[in-house]
């Protein structure tokens, strides 16, 4: 079963995000903020994150940058991240707020298999 962690400083999408997957098979692990994201990142070693790109302590992208590309990541967001800031953080794409449950399944499951 795929381990999916999931960082959102808002619980309502943290939530909808579990509430989608877990019924397709996955394991979810929840942070609200950046430091959170990194300490269960390390325990986990989920098989891909989704990060919001603004969040509490520390930004997406330095959490992806700190993840240093052992976990890949799409990023989950309402922001643009620019395309030179996320080269060689695990970056994968982002999948824009608000977002389809079947547009978020999909977009998963494309990220696992390029990361496969």
């Amino acid at each position: 079963m795929p381990t999916i962690l999931v960082v959102d400083d808002e619980r309502t999408i943290r939530t909808l995000v579990r509430l989608t997957l877990e019924p397709h098979g996955y394991d979810v692990v929840e942070a609200a903020g950046g430091a959170e994201a990194l300490a269960l990142a390390e325990a986990h070693q989920p098989d891909l994150a989704l990060l919001d790109v603004a969040l509490p302590q520390l930004s997406g992208l330095e959490v992806a940058r700190r993840l240093g590309g052992r976990t890949p990541v799409l990023f989950l967001t309402g922001l643009s991240p620019d395309d030179e800031a996320i080269d060689g953080s695990g970056v994968r794409g982002s999948i824009e707020k608000p977002f389809s449950p079947a547009t978020l399944l999909r977009r998963i499951e494309e990220a696992l298999e390029s990361a496969a």
